[in-house]
């Protein structure tokens, strides 16, 4: 299942995930001022999915 689009897919997932989670607060979405640990994982989590995306990705372009 190495497919460009689902590369892509997983790379606009993981850059939302870290958009909505790093602006949480100015989106009025978090409970708490300040940048909190949900937000911290959430920016990981987005984070490890758009570079799982950009390694699909070179894998999909290289493969036969």
């Amino acid at each position: 299942m190495q497919t460009p689009a689902f590369a892509w897919t997983a790379i606009g997932v993981g850059v939302l995930v870290v958009v909505i989670a790093g602006l949480a607060d100015p989106l009025r979405l978090g409970r708490h001022p300040g940048f909190g640990w949900l937000q911290g994982l959430g920016v990981v989590i987005g984070v490890v999915v758009l570079f799982a995306g950009l390694y699909l990705r070179g894998r999909a372009k290289s493969s036969p």
